[in-house]
């Protein structure tokens, strides 16, 4: 299961050193377009603006932005680059192409740009749980954990986080500590199924067979249609071999 923790948000950004222009117009009409999810009318908005000034770096971000949400994730890239260019301190455009970077497996360029980001603003709790998972992709299991950590410092009520730190720990075969976070990540969501799924497992492998049962009949009941089959393989045979985690 790969669930990473995007949270995609939208800044009003306005052009405050721009005259009344063409420019400055493209720019309003894009952002509404975005607002309302025509991506596609937005790109083309912020195009005529960037022909009108091709100098100002959150008409960049804007439009990459934009097609990172319609999954041109190619322009994208160069967009974010095009803005960190014109202004080399543009942490939201470092954020935001580490997440692109994160979409398309270029984990070590991730991992740059939210170190970029973590130098300006090192409370960024986006920016530590996605160079962990960029870590974790990464196989380099203690980092991610250590990134995770730091996550939680800024955002300690966030199941997924916990979630996420629970598989490095089961990775690294610290079954009593992954256990410990998938029972955090769901006290914090009662319906969080991949908790239940994986921490079924996790029971599983500490011979706690009725309390991963018990977890796999709840995933299923959640929707989880794996946990069904798990049940069926594990719960009924003891001598079955040991399931994986996720």
């Amino acid at each position: 299961m790969k669930k990473v923790f995007y949270i995609i948000f939208f800044i009003v950004i306005t052009l405050n050193g721009f005259n009344q222009t063409i420019a400055e117009k493209y720019f309003a009409t894009g952002f509404g377009k975005h607002q309302n999810k025509d991506y596609n009318g937005a790109i083309q908005d912020y195009t005529i603006a960037i022909n009108n000034d091709k100098t100002n770096p959150v008409i960049y971000f804007n439009r990459g932005l934009s097609e990172y949400l319609a999954n041109y994730y190619f322009k994208a890239e160069r967009d974010f680059y095009q803005a960190i260019r014109l202004n080399p301190n543009y942490i939201k455009a470092y954020l935001y192409r580490g997440f692109l970077n994160l979409d398309l497996n270029k984990y070590e360029k991730a991992i740059y740009d939210f170190e970029q980001v973590l130098k300006k603003e090192p409370k960024n709790s986006e920016a530590w749980f996605n160079q962990g998972y960029a870590y974790f992709c990464l196989e380099k299991n203690e980092t991610a954990i250590q990134c995770y950590e730091q996550a939680l410092i800024h955002d300690s009520d966030n199941p997924e986080i916990f979630f996420r730190r629970a598989v490095a720990y089961y990775k690294l075969h610290y079954y009593k500590d992954a256990l410990d976070d998938f029972d955090k990540a769901i006290y914090l969501d009662s319906r969080f199924v991949d908790a239940y799924y994986n921490r079924a497992i996790c029971n599983y492998k500490l011979q706690n067979r009725d309390a991963a049962c018990k977890d796999w009949k709840t995933a299923e009941k959640l929707g989880n249609r794996r946990a069904f089959d798990m049940r069926l393989k594990y719960c009924v045979d003891e001598d079955k071999k040991n399931p994986k985690v996720n």
